[in-house]
């Protein structure tokens, strides 16, 4: 019977954490150890965390300063023991037969990943999507199913590769890496990952630096998985992708009116086509007026 490791990143959440880690004790598939890591929460969340480790015996607790969310995933991951790996947040819970639906679809399918989506989600349809790394890779970027949680991974995936420190969005600079690493991925259109959406949270709180990772994002996007790629087809379809994003996400920084992020965005934008600007970006698909906006940008740098 496989051995499935879940990671709970958990910071100042004694609110949340029990139905959380509640969820995943009632899990109907069974051989899981349950990995909570503590970042320096200043609340009562350690406290729980060590009750639940106390009574169940497939459950870990690391603690360890505050980090930030990326050391508590990179820490866990080197401490998991399960020959497949899952993420769900600290604040957020799971339906009962997740874990054994996202299991069932790895084996069925031959794949390296397996992945369901969360609860209320529009493109919630039942629908079952198999494909390799470059098909997939686009589906979960245009359908917004880009998180790291709601996926069951092989472990072997993550061998080379960390979590980014002191991103917001380490979720996108990560999974296209691990992505292109798997054979076959299967995305079931189902929702069984319960998102809590709180307005303290790190993403409701950082608009500016949001958008501003959001840039640097894609950039990387750009010069990483676009590149992984062999068929010109394939990086097409992920340079119109990036693109188009690295404008948008801009554009919301400019509207942000915030001046220093402005010009951090424009500069890193400037720079980077600077960078790329060659047969690569004379291939490139996307308008001339997005090509006039990056050409300026850059003169200006």
């Amino acid at each position: 019977m496989i051995k499935i490791s879940i990671v709970v990143p958990i910071y100042n959440i004694e609110r949340y954490v029990k139905k959380c880690v509640n969820s995943l004790i009632n899990q109907t598939y069974k051989n899981i150890e349950i990995i909570l890591v503590d970042d320096g929460s200043t609340d009562r969340s350690s406290v729980i965390c060590d009750e639940y480790s106390k009574k169940y015996k497939n459950i870990i607790v690391i603690h360890q300063k505050n980090q930030g969310l990326s050391a508590a995933r990179n820490c866990a991951v080197r401490k998991a023991t399960g020959e497949y790996i899952m993420f769900v947040d600290g604040d957020d819970w799971i339906e009962e037969k997740t874990v054994e639906i996202l299991k069932e679809l790895m084996e069925k399918n031959g794949a390296d990943i397996s992945s369901i989506i969360k609860v209320g989600h529009h493109f919630e349809s039942g629908e079952l999507i198999i494909g390799n790394s470059y098909k997939m890779l686009l589906h979960m970027l245009y359908k917004s199913c880009f998180e790291i949680w709601g996926k069951l991974f092989k472990r072997k995936l993550f061998e080379d590769i960390e979590f980014p420190m002191g991103k917001i969005h380490e979720d996108l600079y990560t999974l296209p890496q691990i992505v292109t690493k798997a054979d076959v991925i299967v995305v079931y259109h189902k929702g069984l990952y319960n998102y809590r959406h709180r307005q303290d949270s790190i993403m409701a709180c950082a608009a500016k630096d949001y958008y501003y990772d959001l840039v640097q994002c894609c950039i990387e996007g750009v010069k990483t998985s676009c590149f992984i790629f062999e068929k010109e087809e394939e990086r097409e379809d992920l340079e119109k992708f990036y693109m188009y994003h690295i404008l948008w996400y801009y554009y919301n920084v400019v509207c942000i009116a915030d001046e220093v992020y402005y010009k951090k965005a424009s500069r890193n934008i400037g720079l980077f086509y600077k960078e790329i600007e060659s047969e690569y970006w004379k291939n490139t698909k996307i308008s001339y007026e997005d090509k006039c906006l990056f050409a300026k940008l850059s003169e200006l740098y």
